[in-house]
């Protein structure tokens, strides 16, 4: 295995640039639908469609020094990772469609080993766990790890994540040949399909089918059995979901004239709930807008476009 340094400081605007010459990590765990914050088209766009990555400094300076922080815990409670290098930016020679950024680095007798310095919440924190319930990286970040390892030709990485208050949790990922094997291939596939080839990748979400296909009036595609039982279930969870939300409305009409200005609901002698009135985000009457500043009325207001599935009433045997 080997790679070759990259002239470019990770996270900032230039690396960004330079990505557009192959895949990082979080790239390949997208067109492996592995992740929730982007797809294969996504990707797609990002490298031949002109469509750059907004590059947030206040947010690349938060991330940073919660790295810092997640160094030192490594540092005084594991040192057996030993010294972290800083981040560098690399490219396989071997594959050179693959990028690795790792935060930072380790050194096991000449092998330099990945290290992902991850930040997550109390929310979150079952994202964190397996089916068992133990501590375990999500998938997304395991493929992270996996191309970052063999592109770096390492037995192994580490993966460090800070959850908040004093909780943090450390991973040794092993290398997985069998998984690397199949990262190397599929991206390499989808590479040059879509990117050398210039061919976009199928739509996998409910807004890019909606921008990709307009919709041809009667047109009709045919379901099969399995095709129509999910919709059917479709059917069933919005109309609970629906039930649901006028239930909710109902008791909003209930509560706030029973308890007037009370802001605390007790019950044999407990507090159970509170009842605060606070303020929604801000909001725009079109109407003003339209009237006293027609110019910017023309250039903020578009009408956006979606579909709408609605069940076809048949007609009842006669």
């Amino acid at each position: 295995m080997s790679y070759i340094e990259l002239d470019v400081v990770p996270d900032s605007p230039e690396w960004y640039e330079k990505r557009r010459e192959g895949l990082g990590a979080s790239d390949s765990a997208s067109i492996l639908g592995h992740s929730k914050w982007g797809t294969p088209l996504d990707v797609y766009k990002s490298k031949v469609g002109g469509v750059e990555r907004e590059f947030d400094e206040l947010r690349a300076f938060v991330g940073h020094e919660s790295e810092q922080m997640i160094r030192n815990w490594i540092m005084r409670w594991h040192p057996e990772v030993g010294r972290i290098y800083p981040a560098r930016a690399v490219q396989s020679v071997e594959w050179p469609w693959l990028f690795a950024t790792p935060d930072g680095t380790a050194d096991d007798v000449g092998l330099v080993i990945p290290v992902e310095l991850k930040t997550s919440n109390k929310f979150a924190r079952d994202n964190w766990l397996d089916r068992d319930g133990n501590p375990a990286p999500p998938l997304y970040y395991q493929v992270q790890a996996q191309q970052q390892i063999a592109v770096l030709g390492a037995p192994y990485g580490y993966l460090a994540v800070y959850h908040g208050d004093t909780d943090f949790d450390l991973f040794k990922i092993d290398r997985d040949e069998v998984f690397i094997e199949q990262l190397v291939r599929i991206t390499g596939e989808w590479w040059e399909k879509h990117v050398v080839g210039l061919v976009a990748p199928d739509p996998s979400t409910y807004a890019e089918a909606n921008e990709a296909f307009p919709g041809v009036p009667e047109l009709v595609y045919t379901l099969n059995r399995e095709q129509y039982e999910l919709i059917e279930q479709r059917d069933v969870a919005a109309s609970d979901m629906n039930h649901t939300k006028r239930i909710v409305e109902a008791f909003k009409d209930y509560i706030g004239p029973l308890v007037g200005d009370a802001t605390v609901l007790e019950y044999d002698g407990k507090p159970m709930w509170t009842f605060k009135r606070q303020n929604g985000g801000p909001q725009v009457r079109l109407e003003v807008l339209r009237e006293q500043f027609p110019d910017a009325y023309e250039a903020s207001v578009y009408t956006p476009r979606f579909p709408v599935l609605r069940r076809i009433k048949q007609k009842e045997d006669a």
